[in-house]
């Protein structure tokens, strides 16, 4: 003997009676080993959700006449570096309605595209949310109307916003044919003057409500300058003496001088600390050389920061008497 143990010979009947033997017993331990490595594999995975922008594909003479899901919800499911590496520009999400050619309620499934880092991975689970989109079609609209900017708060005390300018003045504007057909102008996003001493220029979009489901196609963004300026009142004082100046000793007035008035402007923080007594009329006495009637021009004095626009009155007629005249009596 060489020492070697033949194995029996099983001819095929008897094989095929020993794989039958207790079949349910193996068949069962076979689904249990299966399931085993499907568990396994299921809890090895690792999940992910983020938010995709969700592509709408429509006719290109209908528009959306309502509000809908800007993103989907995205989960993939994957080995851990493979679902990692994947980023949301990877994943395309969009709703085809394109076969739709007339106004109405329509529904389409919410569909997925695998692009980028996402089409090198071998087994990754993706779902979408919400899996389907149901969307208002209208027929679209176009329409040139004009800008209007939305201008809230002040300027600071003593400010004013003296113009302002759009530019430009006015947009195209698209969107569902109930929202367009009646609009003449669309205002823009607020723009705040509260405490501002100085001009702006800003660019600014616009304030549209959602459910209006405007687009602009040319400008998203206007530009508005504003001038800010100080603001400048108009005032009168009336009640003011008139003053003879440098008039010589030797000569009195004997007639009446009356009152006259002073109509001038100013920024509002300089007339609010200027009073009556800061203003004066006065006539040239130098010019009066010796007794008898004379018509004196009359000038007005104010602060260096007024502007004189009229006083009262130019002139004024004198007497001019001698002063030891006077004192004889």
């Amino acid at each position: 003997m060489n020492g070697k143990r033949r194995l029996p010979q099983l001819n095929p009947r008897q094989l095929l009676e020993r794989i039958a033997h207790n079949w349910p017993v193996k068949v069962l331990s076979v689904a249990l080993a299966v399931l085993l490595f499907l568990f396994y594999r299921i809890s090895s995975l690792e999940e992910r959700f983020f938010s995709v922008p969700l592509d709408l594909r429509i006719n290109e003479n209908l528009v959306p006449a309502g509000p809908y899901p800007r993103n989907a919800r995205v989960t993939i499911r994957g080995d851990q570096e493979a679902v990692f590496n994947i980023i949301e520009d990877d994943i395309q999400v969009f709703a085809d309605f394109t076969d739709f050619r007339r106004e109405g309620v329509f529904r389409a499934p919410l569909q997925y595209h695998r692009q980028g880092t996402a089409l090198n991975v071998d087994y990754l689970e993706i779902s979408v949310e919400p899996v389907e989109l149901r969307l208002e079609l209208e027929e679209k609209r176009e329409k040139i109307v004009d800008v209007v900017p939305n201008i809230v708060g002040y300027p600071a005390r003593g400010y004013e916003l003296g113009q302002y300018f759009v530019s430009p003045e006015k947009i195209r504007i698209e969107g569902p044919k109930s929202s367009v057909q009646d609009l003449r102008s669309i205002m823009t996003d607020p723009i705040d003057l509260t405490n501002l001493r100085s001009s702006i220029t800003l660019k600014v979009g616009f304030e549209t409500a959602p459910e209006d489901m405007l687009r602009f196609p040319d400008f998203k963004e206007v530009e508005f300058r504003g001038i800010i300026q100080e603001t400048r009142l108009i005032r009168t004082f009336d009640n003011i003496d008139i003053l003879v100046l440098d008039m010589d000793d030797e000569f009195r007035i004997s007639s009446e001088i009356p009152e006259g008035s002073i109509k001038f402007q100013g920024t509002q923080l300089v007339l609010e600390t200027v009073n009556p007594e800061d203003f004066s009329l006065v006539i040239d006495g130098s010019f009066i050389s010796s007794p008898g009637s004379y018509r004196l021009a009359v000038e007005a004095e104010v602060p260096s920061d007024i502007l004189i626009l009229s006083y009262e009155p130019e002139e004024i007629n004198l007497r001019v008497e001698a002063a030891d005249e006077t004192e004889g009596l």
